[in-house]
């Protein structure tokens, strides 16, 4: 998932867009298909020990595991490294698959979360909504 954040005080920006890039999965398991080493442009989380807390709830209806979904890891760096950066974001992702309900919720919970400090977030979400798992990817793509 790509991810553009742009912070504001109120209308002014703060600082350069940000830009971040997540990959779907387990640490090791990630980096063992680049070589026991992710490429320092992927973002996983910054603190892994409070992503493990973190992520325990990150289940959805259906009783899936979401624990490492891309859009978990975004919210989890979100708030660990951009929240006190600006009372309001734009934030823009691109992301190759459909965006479960799950992860639609949780980000729900994050604006709701930034109502109630007094900031405010505009997510956009750019997704192929048929594309809602890798199988039915691949026959998108054939």
């Amino acid at each position: 998932m790509l991810v553009e954040i742009q912070p504001y005080n109120d209308n002014t920006p703060v600082g350069s867009i940000i830009r971040e890039r997540y990959l779907s999965g387990e640490k090791d398991k990630i980096e063992s298909v680049f070589g026991n080493s992710l490429p320092q442009y992927f973002k996983e989380p910054s603190n892994y020990d409070n992503f493990e807390i973190f992520k325990k709830k990150a289940i959805d209806v259906s009783k899936r595991n979401r624990e490492n979904d891309t859009e978990v890891k975004f919210i989890f760096n979100f708030l660990e490294e951009h929240w006190n950066s600006g009372n309001r974001f734009v934030i823009n992702m691109e992301s190759t698959l459909y965006t479960c309900t799950s992860c639609q919720g949780y980000f729900v919970y994050l604006k709701e979360l930034a109502k109630q400090e007094g900031k405010i977030l505009e997510i956009k979400m750019i997704a192929n909504k048929r594309a809602e798992d890798t199988g039915t990817l691949k026959k998108l793509i054939k």
